[in-house]
């Protein structure tokens, strides 16, 4: 769950690094929302959490591409050619991010040590 709190937490945050289980909570929730979406009835929930969710895992999204020291516009490349971003999605759930510091950040620390600072 302090996963999912982080991500929310830093919404608007493209700086930085985000490892792997920060991204894969985010991923979780949009599909989670879109899934009870699904269920007759509940279809405005999933539409307003697609809303709310849409920023912060693009944020999350660019932040998980800095921890593969790659730059976060690549996040374009999944709005802008169909079908990349579920191949992107799996490539950022599955590789490691890099060991220590590298061009944007040092190493990410566990969610305890962002949660007291925001």
């Amino acid at each position: 769950m302090d996963w999912v709190r982080l991500f929310l937490k830093r919404w608007s945050d493209t700086s930085g690094r985000s490892e792997r289980r920060e991204y894969i909570a985010a991923v979780g929730s949009m599909i989670a929302a879109i899934l009870v979406g699904m269920v007759p009835f509940i279809g405005v929930f999933a539409i307003v959490a697609l809303i709310v969710f849409i920023i912060p895992l693009w944020t999350v999204t660019i932040r998980r591409w800095h921890d593969l020291n790659l730059p976060g516009f690549l996040v374009l490349v999944g709005v802008l050619i169909p079908g990349v971003n579920v191949i992107a999605a799996i490539f950022l759930c599955i590789l490691p991010g890099t060991r220590g510091d590298n061009n944007y950040g040092a190493e990410p620390g566990l969610p305890s040590d962002y949660l007291g600072k925001i």
